[in-house]
């Protein structure tokens, strides 16, 4: 399995003179005894869209541990970014947080800084994103993993590579990301970056067109007779592949935010 190397020893993020006042919501009394539970319980709050109690969880436990909890600082940062945290959208704290959980090495938060113009991505150039998103994929972040393939499938910061943008791909893939099951499916029909295997490529297109992901429907029609011809096969492909993921699942782009 290729290694891919950070391309600079550092990152570079949004400059932040100073620490940012933040309005917090009214603080809960703390109720769990560790930092653990709080971050758990942020997180729970996180993903099911109750942004005022996660940001809420997360301002206790920076208050509490300053930036020890990376979880917490992103999950904040997040929130603040998004305006979505019952205070005003505060954009410098925002990057101020996030900056600060990348550079502890959080995946999703070194992602966020790559990919989201909301917290400066538009201002990196591609080798600075590249750089960011390596370190994420070194995580095994799905979604970094996904368009660190996309870097090397164009050339975009890196040398063109089209057997690392396959191989990136693949992982993304079976760590459940969907739009990489396309990617990677996609490369397995054309034979570019490895050897052509139609049957499993248009297995893997499928099972992302079964989840949602939009550019998955023109190839099957593209592919209507081939997929016809060999149903038995194509269906018995998608069954190995489930198979081999265990308690993975495909799924889509919600996968961009995972911890």
């Amino acid at each position: 399995m290729p290694r891919f190397k950070c391309l600079c020893t550092c990152l570079i993020f949004a400059t932040v003179t100073a620490m940012v006042g933040v309005k917090s919501v009214s603080a809960s009394p703390l109720l769990f005894a560790t930092q653990s539970a709080f971050e758990g319980a942020a997180a729970e709050a996180f993903d099911r869209g109750d942004m005022p109690k996660a940001f809420d969880l997360a301002q206790n436990i920076i208050r509490s541990e300053g930036s020890a909890s990376l979880k917490a600082l992103y999950i904040a940062g997040y929130c603040l970014g998004r305006g979505l945290c019952g205070a005003p959208q505060d954009s410098l704290a925002a990057v101020h947080y996030m900056s600060l959980a990348g550079k502890g090495g959080y995946a999703a938060a070194l992602f966020t800084l790559a990919m989201d113009p909301e917290f400066g991505a538009s201002r990196l150039t591609p080798d600075e994103r590249v750089a960011l998103l390596i370190r994420a994929s070194e995580s095994l972040h799905p979604a970094a993993l996904m368009n660190l393939g996309v870097a090397y499938g164009r050339g975009d910061g890196v040398e063109k590579d089209p057997v690392a943008a396959r191989e990136l791909y693949r992982q993304a893939a079976e760590l459940g990301y969907g739009p990489a099951a396309f990617s990677y499916g996609v490369m397995l029909i054309t034979g570019e970056g490895g050897r052509q295997d139609v049957v499993l490529g248009l297995a893997l297109i499928e099972m992302s067109d079964e989840v949602g992901y939009p550019l998955s429907a023109p190839w099957l029609v593209r592919f209507r007779e081939e997929l016809s011809r060999k149903r038995v096969a194509v269906d018995a492909a998608k069954l190995k592949w489930t198979q081999g993921l265990g308690s993975v699942s495909l799924a889509g782009s919600r996968s961009d935010m995972s911890y």
